[in-house]
């Protein structure tokens, strides 16, 4: 078990010297986490071997990367049946979004993300699929894409997955992920913003003790993270969406190099029988009232502002 520290979101003021919380090494696990139940997963995956020879973030490299993780989407179903039925034609899994870190670590946009996090609220889950998903494919100009669209549009299941890889040992900044079981609606955080680009359709989430977190230590290009950020099936119409961050682990030298990673948003049309369990501890969702801000506006005060934060390498 090791202490890490987390950034978190405290009404319209993030603060990046956040809690110390426990955090647990999956390898140690007797049972792997299920995606259906605990809302994430990992898999052992080779990496790509024709982007060995390829500059890392190049455009070959990413859609190598990419066309990778819409696989390992598709074959989760032979993992302990955990997309039963998910549908083999290409056509119905597409990856939405996609980004990387460690490229420029200097830059805001590379940097890891220390709050507690999911990709997308309830309300930016609909501004994601109206928008990012519905523009994409419409500019892919093809039958399978307008295909995928029209049965979003008819109200089909679409789950939206995060598969996350490093492409190097991680020795920094490890991505930690907790388990949706242990996750209540009190920790829910409602800033009141409209999403309006990706960068604010997040949901931030406060942390609790009765939340357990998992992280793989040194983790391995092999060692492949799939997380459940949206279900449209589920009774409030978005479900899963797991909270994760990048977290300082404590007594990490300043010098240890950066974490280079990708992480790709991938979007299936799933059929009836997946079905994920959404528990609920507490029926009262916070409402922490502030002024309407989002992320991207927060991150982006903090550095016109460095005296808001105590640690400059921590946003």
């Amino acid at each position: 078990m090791c202490l890490i520290l987390l950034g978190h979101f405290d009404q319209d003021l993030y603060l990046p010297l956040g809690v110390q919380i426990p955090l647990q090494d999956l390898r140690k696990l007797q049972k792997e986490p299920d995606l259906k139940t605990q809302g994430f997963t990992y898999v052992l995956r080779e990496f790509p071997s024709d982007a060995l020879h390829l500059d890392a973030f190049s455009d070959g490299y990413t859609k190598l990367l990419e066309r990778d993780a819409i696989a390992l989407v598709k074959e989760l179903k032979k993992k302990a049946n955990l997309l039963a039925r998910l549908r083999t034609n290409s056509h119905l899994a597409f990856c939405v979004s996609r980004g990387h870190r460690g490229k420029d670590p200097t830059t805001a946009s590379e940097k890891p993300t220390r709050g507690i996090h999911s990709d997308m609220s309830s309300i930016g889950a609909k501004f994601i699929k109206e928008n990012f998903i519905t523009t994409r494919l419409k500019a892919l100009n093809d039958a399978k894409a307008n295909e995928f669209l029209e049965e979003m549009r008819q109200g089909n299941h679409v789950v939206i997955l995060n598969v996350w890889r490093p492409i190097q040992q991680v020795e920094r900044d490890p991505l930690a992920i907790c388990d949706w079981t242990t996750v209540s609606d009190e920790d829910h955080l409602d800033f009141g913003h409209h999403p309006m680009e990706a960068d604010n359709a997040i949901q931030a989430w406060s942390y609790n003790k009765k939340q357990s977190w998992y992280y793989l230590p040194q983790q391995q290009p092999n060692e492949v993270f799939v997380f459940v950020q949206h279900d449209s099936a589920a009774p409030d119409g978005h479900g899963m969406n797991v909270p994760h961050a990048s977290p300082v682990l404590l007594g990490t030298p300043e010098d240890t190099d950066h974490r280079l990673s990708y992480d790709f948003r991938i979007a299936a049309i799933v059929g009836p029988e997946f079905e994920l369990v959404h528990n609920s501890k507490s029926k009262n969702k916070r409402k922490r009232e502030s002024k309407v801000r989002s992320f991207f506006e927060i991150t982006k005060s903090i550095f016109r502002n460095p005296m808001r934060r105590k640690n400059p390498d921590i946003i």
